[in-house]
């Protein structure tokens, strides 16, 4: 900061004081405080310390605003990306056809993905196992672990597939597999029978009916 030999020290504690208080003054704040401020220097030269004019205030309120406006603008933006974002995840798990549904919901139990097995059920879907009808959330917090741990320790293999497409909005898909191999409970050997009912709704193909039934393979 200059030194101001030419001021009085009472000159330059108020100006100290001024500065101080600067971070907290509005514009009208500020040109009242300045109007008068011009002051004579040793040469002899007066200087304008920055009063603005009411014209001048308004102007810089004005573009404070239109400031103001721009970054809300801006907030709106991101905020409409994040959006866009959010969407872009959903339909990267959309299904185009009842049978990529199912798939894509197997798969991902198959590989523990519980993340992206759920986007395929839809909130309202019914899970039918074991005889017990349970919601979504209710088996993405119980039964959804014990099949991924159980999918992830034996060997899967298609037997047959029957597509009952009732409309063009929904359809009912019958998917027989053979599983086998060595669980905690020990030698297993079984023909599963999935049953799911699907709609077609905005974002795809999903899961609002899904009931699973065995028997030993060696029956078959």
């Amino acid at each position: 900061m200059p030194s101001h030999l030419d001021h009085s020290d009472t000159d330059n504690w108020n100006t100290v004081a001024f500065v101080r208080a600067l971070p907290d003054m509005n514009a009208t704040e500020y040109a009242r405080m300045t109007e008068d401020a011009t002051h004579g220097h040793a040469d002899g030269q007066e200087h304008d310390h920055g009063a603005m004019t009411s014209s001048e205030s308004e102007a810089e309120s004005g573009e404070q605003s239109g400031h103001k406006h721009a970054e809300g603008a801006s907030n709106g933006h991101s905020e409409s990306v994040e959006k866009e974002e959010e969407q872009s995840h959903d339909h990267g798990h959309a299904a185009s056809t009842p049978e990529e549904a199912i798939d894509s919901f197997h798969h991902s139990l198959v590989e523990g993905r519980a993340e992206d097995a759920l986007p395929y059920l839809d909130p309202q879907a019914t899970v039918i196992e074991s005889g017990r009808a349970e919601s979504v959330s209710h088996y993405a917090n119980g039964h959804m672990k014990n099949d991924m741990r159980f999918l992830g320790q034996i060997s899967i293999e298609p037997i047959s597939r029957e597509v009952i497409v009732d409309s063009d909005t929904q359809a009912t898909i019958v998917t027989r597999r053979r599983m086998h191999g060595q669980t905690e409970q020990g030698t297993l050997d079984i023909i599963s029978v999935e049953t799911a009912t699907l709609v077609k709704e905005n974002s795809g193909w999903r899961i609002v009916q899904l009931a699973w039934s065995s028997t030993p393979y060696a029956d078959t």
